[in-house]
């Protein structure tokens, strides 16, 4: 959460995320009161990634030279580039 968007936020006010929560996407709405935003409600939807200087990065490793990657949305893609790949591309 950008840190702006919480000090902007007024007593009551309602804020809505987009939070990825094991794999899939749900809108939290909050509350903020006091110095607390509590979650109210949530719905599961689909959501463009942030953009920007508070953008998450994904991961990606190229393999079969570039011809195939696998993005790590979740997880550390070094166990990965260290064992090699065992990715063959089609005869």
């Amino acid at each position: 959460m950008a840190p702006a968007w919480r000090e902007q936020l007024a007593e009551g006010g309602r804020l809505v995320l987009p939070l990825e929560i094991g794999g899939y996407t749900r809108a939290v709405a909050f509350e903020r009161r006091g110095d607390v935003l509590h979650a109210r409600k949530f719905t599961h939807c689909g959501f463009v990634p942030a953009q920007g200087e508070h953008a998450r990065t994904t991961p990606v490793v190229d393999l079969l030279g570039g011809e195939l990657q696998v993005r790590f949305d979740d997880g550390d893609p070094r166990a990965v580039e260290a064992g090699g790949s065992s990715a063959r591309a089609a005869p």
